[in-house]
């Protein structure tokens, strides 16, 4: 099953999503993301914001779709990428480990 080999986190889907909160996501780019034509534009998806705003939920929501709809997926918390810098200064300078989730689709 694709949603087990993706690893998510929890299993959240997008209409858990609360969109009565203001996270600077529009309900136009949320049906966006939703269609997957990030995937169809062989592009992956990264999630920026504020801690507790939702990106894992968000990017789990999403993958979990893409999963749902037979499409390959990665879940990659942004801690993976962090500690495979070797020098401390890319560590602090290139991501802010909690303000980063991706999803991969291949």
């Amino acid at each position: 099953m694709l949603t087990t080999r993706a690893k998510f986190r929890s299993a959240v889907e997008l209409e858990d999503w609360d969109q009565t909160f203001d996270r600077g996501l529009t309900k136009a780019k949320l049906r966006e993301i939703s269609t997957h034509s990030f995937v169809q534009s062989n592009e992956n998806l990264l999630i920026l914001g504020k801690t507790g705003e939702g990106k894992t939920h968000l990017a789990v929501a999403i993958g979990r779709r893409l999963c749902a709809d037979n499409i390959s997926t990665l879940f990659i918390p942004v801690s993976f990428f962090s500690k495979r810098f070797k020098r401390p200064e890319l560590q602090a300078s290139t991501l802010a480990t909690s303000n980063v989730s991706a999803v991969s689709a291949h």
